[in-house]
């Protein structure tokens, strides 16, 4: 791609990235305030994590579209800053639907039409919903509530392949 086609392409993979991690965070804060309400204030200073990621990743993505948005690096960086909220989200969230927030970064990645970047961004994402799969085992441990879930996120992962 040229610098003015990556200018282009960051302005719209921007919009979307800084969207999914602010909802990302918006779900996170209330995640967390409704566990203090439930647990009684029980402090838990992991939950915090997921929130001081996607806050690092909304800097970083904002520093390096408006120093380098016509570049591949300000593409990388942005990718990888959703990537890293999204784990972030899987492995602290109890959410069934979670695994939804992968979709609009898999898409922001094919926005770039590089092979490469959309492969890496898309075995991530299998990757992190992998892990997801076996946390949420032991949480809910098995029965039609888990099967349903599988059945819907292994769906979505082969749609977006």
């Amino acid at each position: 791609m040229t610098t003015i086609q990556y200018k282009r392409t960051n302005k719209i993979v921007f919009s979307v990235i800084i969207v999914t991690l602010l909802l990302l965070c918006y779900g996170f804060i209330a995640s967390l305030s409704s566990t203090d309400v439930l647990d009684g204030g029980n402090d838990n200073s992991l939950r915090y994590i997921p929130i001081v990621i996607a806050v690092i990743g909304i800097g970083a993505s904002i520093i390096f579209f408006v120093k380098k948005s016509d570049s591949r690096i300000c593409a990388i960086v942005m990718i990888a800053s959703a990537l890293a909220t999204h784990l972030a989200d899987l492995s602290v969230t109890s959410s069934t639907y979670s695994f939804v927030y992968g979709f609009p970064i898999l898409i922001a990645s094919m926005a770039y039409l590089n092979i490469k970047l959309i492969r890496m961004t898309n075995v991530t994402i299998m990757v992190i919903n992998v892990i997801y799969i076996i946390r949420m085992f032991d949480m809910i441990g098995g029965g039609t509530k888990f099967l349903d879930m599988v059945y819907v996120e292994v769906s979505g992962i082969a749609l977006a392949v």
